[in-house]
């Protein structure tokens, strides 16, 4: 994997993301709230998830290790208790993992990385890897949210790669 790829993968990402913020802009507060019992809950929960997931993989590049659970620069979702926060702090991580990503090599993408399988064990992997299943995991993510939002009756919008590169 070379940082032109992924340099591709984080402007789809971001794309794909202010893509989503666009549909969550229009349910109401009430609605952007409202319990879910589908994956992480509400579409609150749901882009809460999305961001922390961002904020995990920038922590994990500066420190070169797994943040810890309860490390306490890690969001928490009281920190965010609305849209408005929430958005604010989204850009944050943006910024941050686009900073962080931007800065690394080819070599630094390629090189062996062994993380957690969460049952005590541990799998080898790239860096470059891990980036493409952060980014994966948010397509899956924002699907669900997406889902949620047509459910609730907002404005939904293409998401995919393709409608990425059509648009690019």
């Amino acid at each position: 994997m070379n940082k032109s790829d992924i340099l591709t993968l984080l402007d789809y990402h971001k794309w794909a993301n202010r893509q989503v913020w666009g549909c969550v802009e229009s349910l109401s507060d009430e609605r952007f709230t409202q319990a879910r019992h589908y994956s992480a809950g509400s579409v609150h929960n749901q882009m809460f998830h999305l961001m922390s997931s961002d904020n995990w993989l920038a922590q994990y590049i500066l420190q070169g290790q797994v943040p810890a659970p309860d490390d306490p620069a890690a969001p928490q979702q009281t920190d965010y208790p609305d849209r408005a926060s929430l958005r604010a702090g989204w850009d944050d991580v943006e910024q941050e993992l686009t900073g962080v990503v931007t800065a690394l090599s080819d070599k630094q993408w390629n090189e062996t990385l062994t993380l957690p399988s969460g049952n005590d064990d541990t799998f080898a992997t790239t860096l470059g890897e891990l980036f493409v299943t952060n980014v994966n995991h948010g397509t899956n993510h924002r699907a669900q949210v997406l889902a949620l939002i047509n459910e609730l009756g907002g404005h939904t919008v293409e998401q995919g790669f393709y409608f990425y590169l059509l648009q690019r």
